[in-house]
């Protein structure tokens, strides 16, 4: 490998450290905002129609996770959540090659880690407010769905077999 191509492939993966960071920061910045703005406007239980019938915003609390399972273990979920954070983002900065589509990946699922961990962190457990009314699903927040995206985009790409390659931003 020439000089010329390790200065390329040293800039390329500065800059996705620099574009993974950031990104987690933005889907941090997000989910904590309107976080912020459910627990200033609306009371614990309080349930708001944004579409009636299909969609409301709903403030609860939620010391355990998806489906509310293991609520009581909050302490023990904040310990694995922060072991997981920590985990996945060492590996996600430690990478050599990536493909693109990985800072996708691990900035939304790392992002929505982040948020949910703030919360675990800060106040015991996590806020809720999306409440699709019409499927019956549990209450959810938007870092609940930055993970579920993420994760959704690694099994796809994972299951279509992308080829991989040093990814260039």
């Amino acid at each position: 490998m020439t000089m010329r191509q390790q200065q390329t492939e040293v800039g390329s993966l500065v800059r996705y450290r620099f574009a993974l960071i950031g990104l987690i920061g933005v889907f941090f910045v997000l989910d904590q905002g309107i976080k912020s703005w459910v627990l200033q406007q609306m009371t614990l239980g309080e349930s708001i129609p944004v579409w009636p019938g299909v969609f409301h915003l709903t403030y609860l609390e939620n010391s355990g996770v998806a489906f509310s399972l293991f609520q009581e273990y909050p302490q023990a979920l904040t310990i694995v959540t922060f072991c997981f954070f920590i985990g996945f983002l060492s590996y996600a900065l430690s990478r050599k090659a990536f493909r693109p589509i990985e800072l996708t990946v691990f900035s939304l699922v790392l992002g929505g880690a982040s948020g949910n961990l703030w919360d675990r962190l800060t106040r015991g457990q996590v806020v809720d407010y999306l409440d699709v009314t019409l499927l019956h699903y549990p209450v959810f927040n938007l870092a609940d769905t930055f993970i579920f995206c993420g994760v959704a985009l690694l099994l796809f790409y994972t299951l279509r077999g992308t080829p991989t390659r040093l990814g260039s931003l």
